[in-house]
């Protein structure tokens, strides 16, 4: 219905809402690892409800998390709404001739629905992160991706809220899952996760320092400093190491230390390895 001052006013209230969420966030804080394999704290489970009623003030919830999650979601789901169903069709079959619900078709909980495209998604997804799959594997991840697909366009029409549907880039990925295997093998040889996380150390937490002026080159000079003070880190542990070793021959010290240096850097060195001081000066 429309108020006076022609602001829509919707049946289930923002408070109902908000009960959901606080339900949904009840049961995460309830699963233990006895019964589920997982057991989340109930700081973790309020991230739904400060993304989705406070409006998403700073927390987050990884992909990684959230695959954790779906293998529990399919149960928290069951009958989450239940009582905003219940009282959506109360009001329709109370409602008066003349009144925007009188006549209306009582509603159906989308639970199952839901329930439904979150199993076809895990199965998915256990398929296409399975190392060393055959052909016959690959068949059938593709016949997953394809059902999986279909699901969220049969069951969840207006996920998007336009008239393209599930017709858009990140969707449409999914039956392209085989062919990305193909070419670059094992799912997680072009895994994002790795450096979804790596420019939030390397990029925005430092630009979240600046005053947001030449965020850009503020964050080139903090590196460079970092390559600097990793040159001189690296001086003088060399330094530190001839000293210890100074008896032992000039020579022999040398061609260990040139190996052991290569092998460390080739084999294990797994942050970011910034250029010396030299090569940064000279552009």
């Amino acid at each position: 219905s429309t108020s006076d001052k022609g602001v829509n006013k919707y049946l289930v209230p923002n408070a109902m809402l908000e009960g959901v969420w606080t339900r949904l966030s009840d049961r995460l804080s309830s699963l233990d690892s006895s019964t589920s394999l997982l057991e989340v704290t109930s700081e973790y489970a309020a991230h739904f409800y400060d993304m989705y009623v406070e409006g998403h003030t700073g927390k987050h919830l990884t992909g990684d998390r959230i695959r954790i999650l779906l293998l529990n979601l399919p149960f928290l789901f069951r009958d989450l709404i239940a009582p905003e169903v219940l009282f959506v069709n109360d009001a329709i079959r109370k409602a008066q001739p003349g009144s925007k619900l009188h006549g209306l078709a009582p509603i159906v909980d989308p639970s199952d629905e839901i329930i439904e495209v979150l199993l076809a998604a895990l199965r998915w997804d256990m398929q296409q992160r399975r190392f060393g799959l055959t052909a016959e594997g690959l068949e059938k991840l593709h016949a997953l991706s394809v059902e999986l697909l279909e699901l969220l366009k049969e069951n969840m029409p207006f996920r998007t809220g336009g008239p393209e549907g599930w017709n858009f880039e990140k969707a449409h990925s999914i039956l392209h899952k085989v062919r990305d295997i193909i070419l670059f093998g094992w799912s997680e040889n072009f895994s994002h996760q790795g450096p979804e996380h790596g420019h939030i150390d390397n990029c925005k937490r430092l630009a979240n320092c600046t005053n947001n002026k030449e965020v850009y080159l503020t964050v080139l000079r903090a590196h460079s400093r970092e390559g600097h003070l990793q040159y001189l880190r690296s001086l003088e542990t060399d330094m530190a190491d001839a000293a210890q070793d100074e008896g032992d021959g000039a020579e022999e010290f040398v061609a260990s230390s040139s190996v052991d240096k290569e092998g460390e850097a080739g084999a294990c060195e797994l942050g970011i390895r910034y250029p010396t001081l030299q090569s940064i000066l000279a552009g």
